[in-house]
Protein backbone atom coordinates (compact mmCIF):
# COMPACT_ATOMS: atom_id res chain seq x y z
CA UNK A 1 0.00 0.00 0.00
CA UNK A 2 2.88 2.41 1.07
CA UNK A 3 4.53 1.62 -2.81
CA UNK A 4 1.16 2.28 -4.10
CA UNK A 5 0.60 5.59 -2.28
CA UNK A 6 4.20 6.66 -3.10
CA UNK A 7 3.83 6.06 -6.79
CA UNK A 8 0.48 8.24 -7.10
CA UNK A 9 1.84 10.87 -5.38
CA UNK A 10 5.11 11.03 -7.98
CA UNK A 11 2.66 10.97 -10.84
CA UNK A 12 0.85 13.44 -8.92
CA UNK A 13 3.64 15.36 -9.00
CA UNK A 14 5.28 14.81 -12.29
CA UNK A 15 1.57 15.61 -14.15
CA UNK A 16 1.38 18.89 -11.64
CA UNK A 17 5.11 19.86 -12.06
CA UNK A 18 5.18 19.30 -16.27
CA UNK A 19 0.92 21.45 -16.89
CA UNK A 20 2.89 24.66 -15.11
CA UNK A 21 4.85 25.12 -18.99
CA UNK A 22 2.01 27.03 -20.15
CA UNK A 23 1.54 29.74 -22.85
CA UNK A 24 1.57 33.48 -22.40
CA UNK A 25 -0.41 35.81 -23.87
CA UNK A 26 1.83 36.48 -26.58
CA UNK A 27 1.11 39.25 -29.61
CA UNK A 28 2.96 37.51 -31.69
CA UNK A 29 1.67 35.83 -34.67
CA UNK A 30 5.12 34.74 -36.54
CA UNK A 31 8.83 34.02 -35.65
CA UNK A 32 10.05 34.89 -32.06
CA UNK A 33 14.01 34.82 -32.23
CA UNK A 34 15.10 35.91 -28.41
CA UNK A 35 13.88 36.61 -25.17
CA UNK A 36 15.72 38.02 -22.03
CA UNK A 37 14.28 39.26 -18.85
CA UNK A 38 16.05 41.84 -16.09
CA UNK A 39 14.35 40.85 -13.07
CA UNK A 40 10.56 39.41 -11.87
CA UNK A 41 8.51 41.32 -13.66
CA UNK A 42 10.28 43.04 -17.00
CA UNK A 43 10.94 40.73 -19.47
CA UNK A 44 11.30 41.57 -23.47
CA UNK A 45 11.08 39.08 -26.65
CA UNK A 46 12.06 39.93 -30.38
CA UNK A 47 11.26 38.47 -33.77
CA UNK A 48 9.76 39.29 -37.32
CA UNK A 49 6.83 41.67 -35.96
CA UNK A 50 9.07 43.41 -33.53
CA UNK A 51 9.59 43.62 -29.75
CA UNK A 52 7.72 42.96 -27.17
CA UNK A 53 7.17 43.71 -23.53
CA UNK A 54 5.81 42.66 -20.12
CA UNK A 55 5.55 44.64 -16.85
CA UNK A 56 4.36 41.64 -14.99
CA UNK A 57 6.37 38.69 -15.62
CA UNK A 58 4.38 38.11 -19.22
CA UNK A 59 0.90 38.14 -17.59
CA UNK A 60 0.24 40.52 -20.04
CA UNK A 61 3.03 41.71 -23.25
CA UNK A 62 2.64 44.45 -25.04
CA UNK A 63 4.26 45.93 -28.89
CA UNK A 64 7.00 48.05 -28.22
CA UNK A 65 8.29 48.54 -31.69
CA UNK A 66 8.08 47.12 -34.93
CA UNK A 67 11.54 46.58 -35.53
CA UNK A 68 12.67 43.18 -35.93
CA UNK A 69 15.16 41.44 -34.56
CA UNK A 70 17.05 38.31 -34.00
CA UNK A 71 18.57 39.02 -30.65
CA UNK A 72 17.63 40.76 -27.47
CA UNK A 73 20.10 41.85 -24.67
CA UNK A 74 19.37 44.23 -21.54
CA UNK A 75 22.21 45.50 -19.00
CA UNK A 76 19.21 46.61 -16.71
CA UNK A 77 15.55 47.95 -17.06
CA UNK A 78 16.23 50.98 -18.88
CA UNK A 79 19.04 50.05 -21.07
CA UNK A 80 18.60 47.28 -23.99
CA UNK A 81 19.47 46.60 -27.90
CA UNK A 82 18.87 44.71 -29.99
CA UNK A 83 20.26 43.69 -33.41
CA UNK A 84 19.01 42.71 -37.17
CA UNK A 85 20.13 42.87 -40.92
CA UNK A 86 22.09 44.89 -42.60
CA UNK A 87 24.08 45.87 -39.43
CA UNK A 88 20.85 47.13 -37.64
CA UNK A 89 21.30 47.88 -33.92
CA UNK A 90 18.98 49.72 -32.26
CA UNK A 91 19.20 50.69 -28.58
CA UNK A 92 16.64 51.83 -25.71
CA UNK A 93 17.48 54.18 -22.51
CA UNK A 94 13.76 54.04 -21.03
CA UNK A 95 12.73 50.59 -21.11
CA UNK A 96 11.66 50.62 -24.78
CA UNK A 97 9.50 53.01 -25.02
CA UNK A 98 11.72 54.57 -27.81
CA UNK A 99 14.61 52.81 -29.87
CA UNK A 100 17.25 54.28 -31.63
CA UNK A 101 19.32 52.88 -34.56
CA UNK A 102 23.04 52.97 -33.95
CA UNK A 103 25.52 52.95 -36.36
CA UNK A 104 27.34 49.63 -35.96
CA UNK A 105 29.92 50.77 -38.83
CA UNK A 106 28.68 47.38 -41.28
CA UNK A 107 26.69 46.33 -43.72
CA UNK A 108 26.53 42.20 -43.04
CA UNK A 109 24.06 41.09 -40.61
CA UNK A 110 24.58 41.18 -36.84
CA UNK A 111 23.34 38.21 -35.38
CA UNK A 112 23.94 37.95 -31.72
CA UNK A 113 24.85 41.11 -29.11
CA UNK A 114 25.80 41.14 -25.47
CA UNK A 115 26.30 43.61 -22.87
CA UNK A 116 27.87 43.14 -19.53
CA UNK A 117 26.97 46.67 -18.34
CA UNK A 118 25.50 49.75 -19.64
CA UNK A 119 28.49 50.89 -21.72
CA UNK A 120 30.49 47.47 -22.42
CA UNK A 121 28.91 45.30 -25.36
CA UNK A 122 29.81 43.26 -28.49
CA UNK A 123 27.85 42.39 -31.55
CA UNK A 124 28.71 39.59 -34.09
CA UNK A 125 28.10 38.72 -38.00
CA UNK A 126 27.57 36.29 -40.35
CA UNK A 127 30.69 36.87 -41.88
CA UNK A 128 32.77 36.88 -39.06
CA UNK A 129 33.07 40.84 -37.57
CA UNK A 130 32.79 41.40 -34.22
CA UNK A 131 32.30 44.78 -32.88
CA UNK A 132 32.73 46.33 -29.85
CA UNK A 133 31.44 49.30 -27.38
CA UNK A 134 32.54 50.92 -24.57
CA UNK A 135 30.58 53.75 -24.69
CA UNK A 136 26.92 52.06 -24.67
CA UNK A 137 26.98 52.13 -28.59
CA UNK A 138 27.51 55.59 -29.05
CA UNK A 139 30.59 54.47 -31.39
CA UNK A 140 30.89 50.95 -32.41
CA UNK A 141 34.77 49.83 -33.56
CA UNK A 142 35.67 46.37 -35.15
CA UNK A 143 37.77 44.08 -33.34
CA UNK A 144 40.41 41.84 -35.06
CA UNK A 145 38.45 37.80 -35.19
CA UNK A 146 40.78 36.26 -37.58
CA UNK A 147 38.13 34.45 -39.32
CA UNK A 148 35.14 35.06 -42.06
CA UNK A 149 32.88 31.91 -41.12
CA UNK A 150 29.31 32.54 -40.04
CA UNK A 151 29.45 33.94 -36.13
CA UNK A 152 26.26 33.06 -34.54
CA UNK A 153 26.54 33.89 -30.53
CA UNK A 154 28.85 35.89 -28.45
CA UNK A 155 29.11 36.17 -24.69
CA UNK A 156 30.94 37.55 -22.40
CA UNK A 157 31.50 36.84 -18.52
CA UNK A 158 32.89 39.94 -17.69
CA UNK A 159 34.58 43.11 -19.45
CA UNK A 160 37.73 41.00 -20.41
CA UNK A 161 36.73 37.36 -20.21
CA UNK A 162 34.47 36.64 -24.08
CA UNK A 163 33.99 34.00 -26.04
CA UNK A 164 31.94 33.92 -30.12
CA UNK A 165 31.21 30.85 -31.64
CA UNK A 166 29.79 29.59 -34.98
CA UNK A 167 30.16 27.69 -38.12
CA UNK A 168 32.99 25.24 -38.68
CA UNK A 169 32.74 24.49 -35.08
CA UNK A 170 34.47 28.08 -34.78
CA UNK A 171 35.24 29.11 -30.70
CA UNK A 172 37.30 32.22 -30.66
CA UNK A 173 38.28 33.61 -27.02
CA UNK A 174 39.49 37.09 -25.64
CA UNK A 175 40.98 37.86 -21.86
CA UNK A 176 41.35 41.31 -22.80
CA UNK A 177 37.91 42.53 -23.95
CA UNK A 178 38.60 41.47 -27.68
CA UNK A 179 41.69 43.24 -28.04
CA UNK A 180 43.14 39.77 -29.28
CA UNK A 181 40.53 36.71 -30.02
CA UNK A 182 42.47 33.63 -29.80
CA UNK A 183 40.84 30.27 -31.83
CA UNK A 184 40.24 27.45 -29.22
CA UNK A 185 39.80 23.40 -30.43
CA UNK A 186 37.60 21.02 -29.66
CA UNK A 187 36.42 17.30 -30.59
CA UNK A 188 33.72 18.51 -32.86
CA UNK A 189 34.11 18.22 -36.84
CA UNK A 190 34.79 20.78 -38.89
CA UNK A 191 31.37 21.31 -40.23
CA UNK A 192 29.89 21.75 -37.15
CA UNK A 193 27.60 24.85 -36.43
CA UNK A 194 27.94 26.29 -32.90
CA UNK A 195 24.56 28.32 -32.54
CA UNK A 196 25.09 29.10 -28.40
CA UNK A 197 27.72 29.60 -25.63
CA UNK A 198 26.98 30.18 -22.26
CA UNK A 199 29.19 30.68 -18.45
CA UNK A 200 28.69 31.19 -15.47
CA UNK A 201 32.63 31.76 -14.20
CA UNK A 202 35.58 32.86 -16.21
CA UNK A 203 36.75 29.00 -16.38
CA UNK A 204 33.51 27.23 -16.86
CA UNK A 205 31.13 27.13 -19.71
CA UNK A 206 29.04 25.46 -22.29
CA UNK A 207 28.42 25.40 -26.19
CA UNK A 208 25.86 23.78 -28.07
CA UNK A 209 25.30 23.12 -31.87
CA UNK A 210 23.16 22.79 -34.74
CA UNK A 211 23.93 18.84 -34.54
CA UNK A 212 23.10 18.09 -31.11
CA UNK A 213 26.33 18.44 -29.73
CA UNK A 214 26.68 19.33 -26.02
CA UNK A 215 30.53 20.48 -24.96
CA UNK A 216 31.75 21.50 -21.75
CA UNK A 217 34.73 23.13 -20.30
CA UNK A 218 36.22 23.91 -16.98
CA UNK A 219 39.13 25.74 -17.95
CA UNK A 220 38.21 28.61 -19.93
CA UNK A 221 38.13 26.39 -23.41
CA UNK A 222 41.69 24.89 -23.43
CA UNK A 223 39.39 22.02 -23.21
CA UNK A 224 36.08 21.34 -24.34
CA UNK A 225 34.55 17.57 -23.20
CA UNK A 226 31.75 15.93 -24.92
CA UNK A 227 28.30 16.03 -23.26
CA UNK A 228 25.62 13.28 -24.05
CA UNK A 229 22.62 14.99 -25.60
CA UNK A 230 20.35 12.25 -26.27
CA UNK A 231 19.70 13.77 -29.85
CA UNK A 232 20.44 15.21 -33.04
CA UNK A 233 18.10 17.89 -33.27
CA UNK A 234 19.07 21.41 -33.68
CA UNK A 235 20.19 22.74 -30.77
CA UNK A 236 19.30 26.69 -30.59
CA UNK A 237 20.15 28.38 -26.90
CA UNK A 238 22.08 26.96 -23.70
CA UNK A 239 21.50 28.84 -20.77
CA UNK A 240 22.56 28.07 -16.90
CA UNK A 241 21.37 29.44 -13.59
CA UNK A 242 25.19 28.01 -11.73
CA UNK A 243 27.39 24.98 -12.16
CA UNK A 244 24.56 23.00 -12.25
CA UNK A 245 21.41 23.77 -13.08
CA UNK A 246 20.97 24.41 -17.02
CA UNK A 247 18.91 24.37 -19.49
CA UNK A 248 18.90 23.94 -23.40
CA UNK A 249 15.85 24.75 -26.10
CA UNK A 250 15.92 23.56 -29.66
CA UNK A 251 14.14 22.18 -32.87
CA UNK A 252 10.77 20.49 -33.23
CA UNK A 253 9.94 21.16 -28.96
CA UNK A 254 13.83 19.75 -28.09
CA UNK A 255 13.96 21.25 -24.12
CA UNK A 256 16.49 19.86 -22.09
CA UNK A 257 17.56 19.97 -18.31
CA UNK A 258 20.53 18.87 -16.09
CA UNK A 259 20.68 19.41 -12.42
CA UNK A 260 24.50 17.93 -12.40
CA UNK A 261 26.48 20.41 -14.56
CA UNK A 262 25.92 18.44 -17.53
CA UNK A 263 26.93 15.22 -17.03
CA UNK A 264 22.79 13.56 -17.36
CA UNK A 265 20.52 16.01 -20.10
CA UNK A 266 17.52 15.05 -19.61
CA UNK A 267 14.69 15.66 -22.58
CA UNK A 268 11.07 17.34 -21.30
CA UNK A 269 8.36 17.30 -23.10
CA UNK A 270 5.91 20.26 -22.59
CA UNK A 271 3.39 19.67 -25.44
CA UNK A 272 4.59 21.65 -28.37
CA UNK A 273 6.47 20.65 -31.63
CA UNK A 274 7.44 23.99 -32.71
CA UNK A 275 11.32 25.30 -32.43
CA UNK A 276 11.83 26.44 -29.67
CA UNK A 277 14.72 29.61 -29.92
CA UNK A 278 15.46 30.87 -26.75
CA UNK A 279 15.12 30.64 -23.25
CA UNK A 280 15.97 32.57 -20.43
CA UNK A 281 15.71 31.89 -16.71
CA UNK A 282 15.69 34.28 -13.91
CA UNK A 283 16.45 31.84 -11.15
CA UNK A 284 15.71 28.06 -10.33
CA UNK A 285 12.16 28.26 -10.82
CA UNK A 286 11.11 30.65 -13.31
CA UNK A 287 11.88 30.91 -17.24
CA UNK A 288 10.38 31.68 -20.01
CA UNK A 289 11.00 30.29 -23.72
CA UNK A 290 9.90 31.28 -27.43
CA UNK A 291 8.99 29.30 -30.33
CA UNK A 292 8.85 29.78 -34.27
CA UNK A 293 5.37 30.55 -34.34
CA UNK A 294 5.41 33.29 -31.50
CA UNK A 295 4.02 31.36 -29.09
CA UNK A 296 6.06 32.92 -25.22
CA UNK A 297 6.18 29.59 -22.71
CA UNK A 298 6.25 30.17 -18.81
CA UNK A 299 7.15 27.72 -15.88
CA UNK A 300 7.54 28.15 -12.11
CA UNK A 301 8.92 24.81 -11.94
CA UNK A 302 12.33 24.89 -13.50
CA UNK A 303 11.03 23.53 -16.65
CA UNK A 304 9.91 20.38 -15.27
CA UNK A 305 9.76 17.52 -13.18
CA UNK A 306 13.62 16.77 -14.36
CA UNK A 307 15.27 14.26 -11.70
CA UNK A 308 11.71 12.86 -9.79
CA UNK A 309 12.07 9.96 -12.04
CA UNK A 310 15.47 9.56 -11.96
CA UNK A 311 16.32 10.32 -8.79
CA UNK A 312 14.18 7.70 -7.86
CA UNK A 313 15.71 4.99 -9.77
CA UNK A 314 19.34 6.11 -9.49
CA UNK A 315 19.06 3.98 -6.23
CA UNK A 316 18.62 0.80 -7.86
CA UNK A 317 21.57 1.54 -10.37
CA UNK A 318 24.96 1.45 -9.53
CA UNK A 319 27.80 0.80 -12.59
CA UNK A 320 31.50 0.30 -11.07
CA UNK A 321 34.01 0.25 -10.47
CA UNK A 322 34.06 3.78 -12.57
CA UNK A 323 36.55 4.56 -14.00
CA UNK A 324 37.98 0.94 -14.91
CA UNK A 325 40.20 -0.38 -17.21
CA UNK A 326 37.58 -1.20 -19.55
CA UNK A 327 35.44 -4.03 -17.58
CA UNK A 328 32.40 -2.56 -15.91
CA UNK A 329 29.79 -4.12 -13.44
CA UNK A 330 26.46 -3.14 -13.98
CA UNK A 331 24.08 -3.63 -10.92
CA UNK A 332 20.40 -3.05 -10.94
CA UNK A 333 17.37 -3.77 -8.55
CA UNK A 334 13.95 -4.66 -8.68
CA UNK A 335 14.04 -5.70 -12.41
CA UNK A 336 12.74 -9.24 -12.90
CA UNK A 337 10.99 -10.47 -15.80
CA UNK A 338 12.20 -7.34 -17.43
CA UNK A 339 14.31 -6.28 -19.97
CA UNK A 340 16.88 -3.16 -20.29
CA UNK A 341 18.62 -1.77 -23.17
CA UNK A 342 22.17 -0.27 -22.95
CA UNK A 343 24.00 1.76 -25.10
CA UNK A 344 27.25 3.31 -25.21
CA UNK A 345 28.17 6.20 -26.70
CA UNK A 346 31.87 7.72 -27.20
CA UNK A 347 32.63 11.61 -27.07
CA UNK A 348 31.86 12.50 -30.41
CA UNK A 349 28.14 10.88 -29.32
CA UNK A 350 28.79 7.90 -32.10
CA UNK A 351 27.23 4.59 -30.81
CA UNK A 352 29.73 2.07 -29.79
CA UNK A 353 27.94 -0.64 -27.58
CA UNK A 354 24.32 -1.68 -27.37
CA UNK A 355 22.85 -4.97 -25.77
CA UNK A 356 19.42 -5.93 -24.42
CA UNK A 357 19.35 -7.23 -21.07
CA UNK A 358 16.59 -9.53 -19.62
CA UNK A 359 17.13 -9.31 -15.72
CA UNK A 360 15.58 -13.27 -14.47
CA UNK A 361 15.93 -12.03 -10.48
CA UNK A 362 14.88 -9.19 -8.61
CA UNK A 363 18.82 -8.14 -8.29
CA UNK A 364 20.99 -8.78 -11.07
CA UNK A 365 24.77 -8.08 -11.90
CA UNK A 366 25.63 -8.06 -15.66
CA UNK A 367 29.28 -7.17 -16.86
CA UNK A 368 30.37 -5.16 -19.35
CA UNK A 369 33.83 -5.31 -21.33
CA UNK A 370 34.56 -2.72 -23.52
CA UNK A 371 38.67 -3.70 -22.80
CA UNK A 372 39.20 -3.26 -26.66
CA UNK A 373 37.91 0.42 -26.64
CA UNK A 374 40.12 3.39 -26.26
CA UNK A 375 40.87 5.03 -22.82
CA UNK A 376 39.04 8.21 -22.38
CA UNK A 377 35.47 8.82 -21.50
CA UNK A 378 32.09 7.64 -22.59
CA UNK A 379 28.47 7.64 -22.12
CA UNK A 380 25.94 4.68 -21.05
CA UNK A 381 22.47 5.49 -21.30
CA UNK A 382 20.05 2.66 -20.20
CA UNK A 383 16.39 2.77 -21.21
CA UNK A 384 13.01 0.56 -20.93
CA UNK A 385 10.37 -0.32 -18.65
CA UNK A 386 9.76 3.27 -17.45
CA UNK A 387 13.45 3.53 -17.42
CA UNK A 388 15.79 6.41 -18.31
CA UNK A 389 19.20 7.36 -16.82
CA UNK A 390 22.57 8.09 -18.47
CA UNK A 391 26.26 8.25 -16.79
CA UNK A 392 29.61 9.07 -17.63
CA UNK A 393 31.65 6.35 -17.56
CA UNK A 394 35.70 6.35 -17.73
CA UNK A 395 37.88 4.10 -19.07
CA UNK A 396 42.09 4.14 -18.03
Amino acid sequence: MKKLLLLIVLILAVNILHAQWTPQNSPATNILDDITFVDANNGWAVGTEGIFHTSNGGTSWASQSSNSGFKICFSDVNNGWTCYLSGKIYHTSNGGSTWAQQNSTISSHVEDIYFVDNNNGWAISYNGHILNTTNGGSTWTQQSSGTTVFLRAVFFFDANNGWAVGNSATILHTTNGGTTWTAQTSSLPNNASISSVYFVNATTGWVITRGGDILKTTNAGTTWVSQYSGTSKMLFKVFFHDANNGWISGQFGTFLKTVDGGDTWVALNYGNSQNLNSIHFNDLNNGWMVAHDGTILKTINGGGAVGIKNIVEKTNIKIYPNPSNGEFNLELQNLKNKNVFVEIYNSKGQLVYSKEIQFLFNNCIEKINLSEFDSGFYFLKLYGNSIYYTQKIVIN
